[in-house]
């Protein structure tokens, strides 16, 4: 009986060590991919190749919010510092291979670029150079890797420490205090509904810029 636990034990033992090895084995792939995307040229500064525009139908807090937004002159820093957390997920489908990895910044994203577009019917807002600086980004991203690389899922999980200011305002201070005060306080009262709004508006830049990443 003795030798029927020992050989149980050995067979679950040896099957958690074969998908330990499985994990390790598809993470470093995964890493290997990414590592090839990171070292681009196109990606750190990631000069956007287009303006985007975007519709917005939100609901922060209890204020539906509608509008139209417009990026323009888009410029993106940052993104060279993407690291993996955590396990990635590696499939085969139809000669394609999927992958799925948890991503954070090691570092700041900044976006610099021109903001502007409506809020409801009445509101109207010019183009503002605005500089945007997220401290902390946590996000699922998966990629299809074939002839091309292209996304196949995007999902924000957390976004934190975001200040915001005029670009050719930096070297005032009160009103960078006020935009970062007014910034803090709608990222703390409607964090779900601004990361919901942001997975949108962010997910066809990526799905359009990584047409133009090359390994």
């Amino acid at each position: 009986m003795k030798s029927i636990y020992a050989c149980a034990l050995f067979c679950l033992v040896a099957g958690s060590v074969l998908a330990d090895q499985k994990q390790d084995s598809m993470n470093k792939l995964a890493d290997q991919i990414l590592g090839g995307i990171l070292k681009s040229q196109d990606l750190n500064p990631l000069k956007l190749h287009q303006d985007y525009e975007q519709d917005i139908h939100e609901d922060i807090g209890p204020i539906p919010l509608e509008g139209h937004i417009k990026i323009s002159k888009g410029l993106i820093l940052g993104f060279n510092s993407l690291q993996r957390t955590g396990n990635c997920k590696i499939a085969s489908e139809n000669g394609v291979m999927k992958v799925n990895i948890e991503l954070i910044t090691n570092d700041e994203v900044v976006l610099d670029a021109d903001i502007s577009g409506t809020i409801g019917r009445l509101l109207h807002i010019p183009a503002l150079p605005i500089v945007a600086h997220i401290g902390n980004m946590n996000f699922d991203i998966g990629l299809e890797v074939g002839a091309n690389i292209t996304l196949s899922s995007f999902d924000i999980n957390e976004i934190s420490e975001v200040h915001l200011r005029f670009k050719d305002a930096q070297d005032i201070k009160f009103f960078d205090n006020i935009i970062d005060f007014v910034t803090k306080g709608i990222l703390k009262l409607f964090n779900e509904q601004l990361i919901d709004a942001l997975d949108k508006t962010i997910r066809p830049i990526l799905k359009n810029e990584l047409k133009y990443i090359h390994l």
